[in-house]
């Protein structure tokens, strides 16, 4: 994932970062992802690239391993998936999804969106408590209650940051983060209230993000 975000970074430097062009970066460097692991894992084998493979594979090795290969090919996957989220060049906010199997979906007129695992149970109850005119802070509740139920889902880690990012009048975006640390506590008040959202989460989410700072992992 590491590589795919930098190969990501790197696409777009000197560039505007338009969102039609954030989209074909990530299009881009997923199908180069995909295509080096075929050749890696798969047709490297045979010493053959994906594109001599279709030219000339089933020539070379005959219709029966053309076709078990191409099935092999068909399901190779570098099994990860992108959720991102940010402002378009006008200043809209925009969501939206994508892995090297399937193209980008948008999620802006749902208004949020889960990826992995866990995503069934997520997104369940974010279609349930989630409200288009939420403010920021029950907004990150809600989604903080969200992951804490998909961490029920075999692979979910229950290490969670936490962070809201608003445009600054110069256009620059404003970060502010809450790391695992402080995460943990609101995952135990999350536990001992049910709907509504308690006044003491709130609180409590209003005190941990008065610092500006990105969320690094």
């Amino acid at each position: 994932m590491h590589d795919v975000v930098t190969a990501v970074r790197q696409e777009l430097m000197n560039t505007d970062e338009r969102l039609g062009l954030v989209r074909k970066a990530f299009v881009d460097v997923l199908s180069e992802a995909r295509k080096q692991k075929i050749e890696q894992t798969i047709l490297g084998h045979y010493g053959l690239d994906r594109h001599t493979f279709v030219r000339h594979g089933r020539v070379w090795l005959g219709d029966a391993e053309f076709r078990r290969i191409s099935r092999k090919i068909e399901k190779c996957t570098i099994g990860t998936y992108f959720l991102v989220a940010g402002f378009d060049e006008n200043g809209f906010p925009t969501l939206f999804s994508i892995s090297d199997i399937s193209p980008y979906q948008d999620h802006e007129r749902v208004g949020f969106h889960a990826i992995g695992s866990g995503e069934v149970l997520a997104l369940g109850w974010l279609f349930a408590k989630y409200e288009p005119l939420m403010r920021t802070l029950p907004a990150l509740y809600r989604c903080c209650e969200a992951k804490f139920l998909g961490e029920i889902a075999h692979g979910v880690g229950r290490n969670t940051f936490a962070a809201t990012v608003q445009l600054k009048a110069d256009g620059s975006p404003l970060w502010k983060c809450m790391i695992p640390q402080e995460i943990s506590p609101l995952r135990d008040i999350c536990g001992k209230h049910a709907p509504p959202i308690p006044d003491e989460a709130l609180q409590y989410i209003e005190a941990k993000l008065t610092e500006e700072r990105w969320p690094k992992p």
